[in-house]
C-alpha cells in the first residue's frame, strides 16, 4: 500500500512468480487467483453465510440447517447483496429466536436509546458519552486489537453492567418524560408509558413486575425522579439489550 495515497498497488519487486501449492492446487498464482480459489471453496460459502446470519439474526455454525437455505444461492454468484436480501426475506429472520438472538453492542445500545428517546448528543458535554462508552468497553475508533471488538455478550460483566446503568440513567435524565410524570400515582400506567417510550410493547412478566415494583416504591407527587429511574430500568432490561 502506498503510505502517501493510501492506495494499494502491485509491487513487482515483492512478487513471487514461482509455483505455489494452495488448497490442493498448484500454479503460478497471482493474488487475485488466490482470492478466487478461496472464495469458490464450498467451506468458504458456508462460512460467509453463517457469519452474516450470526451477525444479523442469531449465532450459528457453518453446519447449521439455516445455512443450507442460503448456500446454494450465494455459491452461484457470490453476491453479498443478494445474500442479504435472501436473509431479510427469510421467515426465520422475523422469528422469536431472531428477535432475541443477539445482545446489542454498547454503541448499538447507545444509538438505539438515543433514537427511542428522541435525543441527540447535544445535551451532553464533549467526551461525556465517549467516557460512558469506555466504562462499558466500546470506545468508537479505538478497538482492543486489529480484530476489532468481540460480539454478542462478550462485553457483559459486573463492571460493564454498572457502566451501562450509568449511561442509561444519564440518557433518561435529559429525555422528555412527560407521559410518565403525568401518570404519577398510577404505577401501571407509568410502566406502560415507559415501555412505550423505549419501544418495548411486550416484555416478560418478570421485567414488568420489576418495573411495577420500582414505580410503586417511588410513588410521590412530583413524579420527575421516579420517572427517570423507571425509564433507566427499562433501558437496562433484557428485552432492550436483545436484538
Amino acid at each position: 500500500m502506498d503510505t502517501v495515497s493510501g492506495q494499494f498497488f502491485f509491487n513487482s519487486y515483492d512478487y513471487d512468480s514461482g509455483v505455489k501449492h494452495f488448497l490442493g492446487r498448484s500454479g503460478r498464482f497471482t493474488g487475485e487467483e488466490i482470492v478466487h480459489i478461496v472464495t469458490h471453496e464450498p467451506s468458504s460459502h458456508r462460512w460467509v453465510v453463517s457469519r452474516l446470519w450470526s451477525w444479523l439474526a442469531y449465532p450459528v455454525g457453518p453446519g447449521d440447517p439455516i445455512v443450507q437455505d442460503f448456500v446454494h444461492g450465494y455459491a452461484k454468484d457470490l453476491n453479498v447483496t443478494n445474500l442479504l436480501a435472501a436473509m431479510l426475506h427469510h421467515p426465520a429472520f422475523i422469528s422469536g429466536q431472531a428477535r432475541q438472538g443477539l445482545v446489542k453492542q454498547p454503541i448499538e445500545l447507545l444509538v438505539g436509546a438515543l433514537r427511542v428517546l428522541g435525543l441527540t448528543t447535544a445535551p451532553f458535554s464533549a467526551g461525556t458519552l465517549q467516557g460512558l462508552l469506555g466504562a462499558i468497553g466500546q470506545v468508537p475508533f479505538s478497538p482492543p486489537s486489529v480484530g476489532g471488538w468481540g460480539w454478542n455478550e462478550y462485553w457483559q460483566s459486573t463492571g460493564a453492567a454498572a457502566g451501562y446503568l450509568q449511561l442509561a440513567n444519564a440518557l433518561a435524565g435529559v429525555a422528555n418524560l412527560t407521559a410518565l410524570e403525568n401518570s404519577d400515582g398510577h404505577p401501571a400506567s407509568q410502566v406502560t408509558a415507559a415501555l412505550a417510550l423505549v419501544g418495548l410493547p411486550n416484555v416478560s412478566h418478570r421485567t414488568r413486575a420489576a418495573l411495577t415494583s420500582l414505580a410503586v416504591s417511588l410513588r410521590q407527587s412530583s413524579g420527575a425522579w421516579p420517572a427517570q429511574q423507571i425509564v433507566t430500568l427499562a433501558l437496562v432490561s433484557p428485552e432492550f439489550a436483545m436484538n
